[in-house]
């Protein structure tokens, strides 16, 4: 029987253990760290991401912690380790051991599901928080990678009247292509009533967050710590949060069961 330990991250790693579990393995998640399991395990899967902007990975059920010196510690050669965007140094250090590395958002699959499960999750953090329908309403959407082609399309469904904003000429084309207006950054004006940010880099800072309307609300997706100046925000009273994990957050079961069956479809062959 093989064998796999599992952070426990979130919720989607509960999924991904029982799907593992069906499948034949013994799998050890979130119980306290164990160097000496951890090199007796086949597999060893990490969160998604795996860190959020520091070394620290979120281990156990209890929200303890530990390092990524100590996973790239206790990893064996010939070992198999999956996790999302695992930061450079340690996949480096980790193949350097002998150890094969698998990061979960460069399988192709795999991100579009994270994408369509956080775009679906940004748009219940924009109900749950905004002051206005998303029919209707006037929406800026930063970024168009995977992330904010998913929810630009999704606001759009709503019938919100969507407006993408991005840097490239072809990208702004490819957006007005599927319906949308488009901006390039520094062009934010107008009363946008949400604005949903995708892009890991300072994109609403004080001028531009300065032409939005008071009761604006802004969803920032980007990875830690976002693209949106909080601060000033929370000065001016401007609704403005940062949503990290959302998959886990709104569908743990279909987003976990998604990982584990790309760990068995390596494992297995």
């Amino acid at each position: 029987m093989k064998k796999a330990e599992a952070a426990f991250g979130d919720l989607r790693m509960k999924y991904l253990a029982k799907m593992l579990e069906r499948s034949g393995y013994e799998v050890t998640m979130g119980e306290p760290f164990s160097p000496e399991r951890m090199q007796n395990a086949d597999v060893v899967i990490l969160p998604v991401p795996v860190t959020h902007g520091d070394n620290k990975i979120s281990w156990g059920m209890d929200g303890s912690a530990i390092t990524t010196d100590v996973i790239c510690n206790s990893i064996r050669k010939g070992q198999s380790v999956f996790g999302g965007v695992i930061p450079k140094e340690m996949k480096s250090t980790l193949e350097a051991q002998g150890a094969f590395c698998y990061d979960f958002m460069e399988m192709t699959d795999i991100a579009m599901n994270n994408a369509v499960a956080t775009a679906e999750g940004a748009i219940a953090e924009a109900i749950i928080a905004g002051k206005n329908n998303l029919t209707g309403s006037n929406c800026l959407v930063i970024g168009y990678g995977k992330c904010g082609l998913e929810l630009a399309g999704k606001l759009q469904n709503f019938g919100a009247n969507v407006t993408v904003m991005a840097r490239r000429s072809t990208v702004r084309q490819q957006a007005r292509v599927k319906g949308f207006a488009s901006i390039m950054p520094g062009e934010i004006s107008g009363s946008y009533s949400y604005v949903f940010n995708t892009v890991p880099a300072r994109m609403l800072g004080e001028k531009e967050l300065a032409r939005l309307p008071g009761d604006v609300c802004i969803i920032d997706i980007a990875s830690n710590p976002g693209g949106t100046d909080f601060a000033w925000c929370e000065a001016h009273g401007v609704k403005a949060k940062l949503c990290l994990g959302l998959p886990g957050k709104y569908s743990p079961k279909t987003s976990g069961e998604i990982l584990a069956q790309a760990v068995l479809d390596i494992m297995e062959v």
